[in-house]
């Protein structure tokens, strides 16, 4: 079972997979967690170059370098022997690389200029374009992918401020993005089990770590029991 949290920056997807790790081994669950980019030998030195402020990487070396360290985790982890009845949990997975190369990526996806049927109409043509891709490579898609919501991006940027570290793509304005892409997901591309959790009640309060903890489980237990049924 392969699981991913995604989120804007400082929506606490760390902290969620962390947590939801430590109920499933307190459950008898035998899991592993990963990140993206990274966790291989070849992810780690993939994920240095993408992280790198000196290295200049233009948007279709990225996407490249993206899709070659998930074909590395395909490969060495969700394919591996051992991974067996194993859950990997997942910190981002494609979503994250759609949401960098479609707003960061400058894709013109500029509301001034595009009406909302022309903005829904790119956003449908990236997603299809990287769905496309992993089809292609025959690299893993997760089994349930869990979205980290938030209305308020005040609430991100206070995060982000506290956590005091980060790297060139943290505190990028891409929230509205991630929401975006996980309603289309959701709603409209039926081969992902999606779950999007409201993290703060329509920007009206934030939600303890807690509360979004048991609201993930609640989804991945759903899932766990009846996967042709995950409506949350």
């Amino acid at each position: 079972m392969y699981i991913a949290i995604e989120g804007p920056d400082g929506s606490g997807k760390s902290t969620q997979v962390k947590l939801l790790s430590e109920k499933l081994t307190y459950l008898g669950y035998d899991n592993k967690v990963i990140r993206e980019p990274g966790e291989t030998g070849v992810g780690t030195k993939i994920r240095n170059m993408l992280m790198a402020d000196d290295v200049a990487i233009n948007q279709t070396t990225e996407l490249l370098l993206f899709m070659a360290n998930r074909a590395q985790i395909t490969s060495e982890i969700l394919q591996h022997k051992d991974a067996g009845n194993k859950i990997i949990i997942s910190d981002r997975c494609f979503v994250s690389s759609i949401v960098y190369q479609y707003a960061v990526g400058k894709m013109k996806y500029d509301d001034s200029c595009m009406t909302s049927i022309e903005a829904v109409s790119e956003l449908e043509r990236v997603i299809k374009h990287y769905l496309g891709l992993h089809h292609t490579l025959k690299l893993a898609v997760p089994d349930l992918i869990i979205f980290l919501k938030y209305h308020d991006c005040n609430i991100l940027e206070a995060n982000l401020k506290a956590r005091n570290e980060g790297n060139k793509f943290d505190g990028l304005n891409v929230n509205v993005f991630y929401n975006d892409v996980s309603e289309y997901l959701r709603d409209y591309i039926h081969t992902f089990n999606t779950v999007v959790i409201d993290c703060d009640e329509l920007g009206s309060k934030q939600l303890s770590g807690e509360e979004i903890s048991k609201k993930v489980f609640k989804a991945v237990m759903k899932y766990h029991t009846d996967p042709d049924d995950i409506t949350f």
